[in-house]
This record gives C-alpha cells, sequence and structure tokens, in this order.
C-alpha cells in the first residue's frame, strides 16, 4: 500500500483514526507514524494500518492553466496529425488513428507531469 503525508488512515489493533506522518525505525522494523487527535504520535505495524481518506485537495490556479496548456496542445497535435496523414493520402481509418495517436502522445506526457508534481507516496 502506498501511503502520502496527510492520509487518514486507522489501525486495525483499536480502530483508531490518525493521519499518516511518516515511516520511522523501531529496532530493526519499519513502523508507521499515526499522528493521533491531539497531537500524539503513535508507532504502528504496516500490516495493522487501513487506508480510509485521502485529502481533497483543491485545484491551484497553476495546474488549471497547465492543464488547460496540456488540452489545447492535444488538440492540437492531433489535428495536424491526422491533417498530414490527410495529405498524404491515407484513409479515414488511418487519418482518424493518427490524430488519436497525437492526442495520447501529448496527454500521456500529461499524466507523466501530474504524477512527478503530485505528492510524494510512501510504500508501507
Amino acid at each position: 500500500m502506498k501511503l502520502a503525508i496527510g492520509d487518514v488512515v486507522r489501525d486495525r489493533n483499536d480502530m483508531a483514526l490518525g493521519t499518516f506522518a511518516g515511516i520511522a525505525r523501531h529496532g530493526a522494523e519499519r513502523r508507521v507514524t499515526v499522528q493521533l487527535p491531539g497531537g500524539s504520535f503513535r508507532l504502528v505495524s504496516p500490516g495493522a494500518v487501513v487506508l480510509v481518506a485521502r485529502p481533497a485537495r483543491p485545484t491551484t490556479i497553476g495546474r488549471g492553466v497547465v492543464a488547460l496548456l496540456f488540452l489545447v496542445g492535444a488538440l492540437v497535435a492531433a489535428f495536424l496529425g491526422g491533417r498530414s496523414a490527410e495529405h498524404l493520402g491515407a484513409d479515414r481509418l488511418v487519418i482518424f488513428l493518427c490524430g488519436l495517436g497525437a492526442y495520447s502522445a501529448v496527454m500521456a506526457a500529461y499524466q507523466w507531469w501530474l504524477r512527478f508534481t503530485s505528492p510524494r507516496r510512501f510504500r508501507v
């Protein structure tokens, strides 16, 4: 399971809710640090942690602008891909597939950008 700092987790031992605060070493074992309400911390075995919820962060203006730029770029790339295939004398199916491929390539780049800029997740 992968957790990001701030995810709401539950301890299976006593069903206590808290937020994921990090990973700590306790002796030779790795433990999950859970911040409980009131500010106290608890070290929990990774097998005893259940993910309850992930916080929903509002989209910032910058991320919205980047998403819009990627969408416009993908549509332009799809148009240019289809148009160039049409000028080469391709069939309608090939024209469609060229446009779809160009659109998919730009949107795949957007997905990778989201992956690199999203909060880091820790494997527990």
